[in-house]
């Protein structure tokens, strides 16, 4: 019997493990966006922000990660983003890990709502993360448009955490 994935703080030496799952996860996105979605200097600079961290899930079967997302304390929210599962391993609940990972860190730190920022382009996410109770709550502008294909905007998607999910 296998045990249930667990979600980890990341440390500096997952750093390449990382962008390499990021990296593969985000290959969806060429049709509209140039190059890696993250390098490594953008890795560290989110690696190094003052209340941001890593989650990542080890994979069962061999050295390295399955899975990994950037969460931030935003002061009167959780926030995150590069929710990323390596291919190999989607399907198998370990984006499900992480969000509740996520939750949990929102409510030791007194953070009452999640959110995070999806590309519009990404026809398949509202679905995905409404499964996990999710809501279009805003629109933005993108970021770095100077990587953009195509037009795009971002749709901000929230939701409030409690004890009793």
């Amino acid at each position: 019997m296998t045990s249930a994935p667990i979600a980890r703080r990341a440390t500096p030496a997952d750093l390449p493990e990382i962008r390499r799952v990021v990296n593969l996860a985000y290959q969806v996105e060429a049709f509209f966006i140039e190059g890696d979605r993250i390098t490594p200097a953008e890795l560290l600079e989110r690696f190094s922000r003052t209340g941001a961290e890593f989650l990542v899930v080890d994979r069962a079967d061999a050295d390295g990660l399955v899975a990994v997302v950037h969460f931030e304390n935003r002061g009167d929210h959780g926030w995150f983003g590069l929710l990323a599962v390596d291919p190999a391993g989607q399907g198998a609940g370990h984006a499900r890990t992480l969000i509740d990972a996520m939750e949990a860190r929102c409510l030791q730190l007194g953070l009452p709502r999640l959110q995070l920022e999806m590309v519009d382009l990404r026809q398949e996410l509202p679905a995905f993360y409404a499964k996990f109770g999710f809501a279009e709550v805003a629109r933005k502008p993108f970021p770095n448009g100077e990587k953009l294909k195509m037009a795009a905007e971002m749709i901000v998607l929230g939701k409030f955490v409690s004890r009793n999910q």
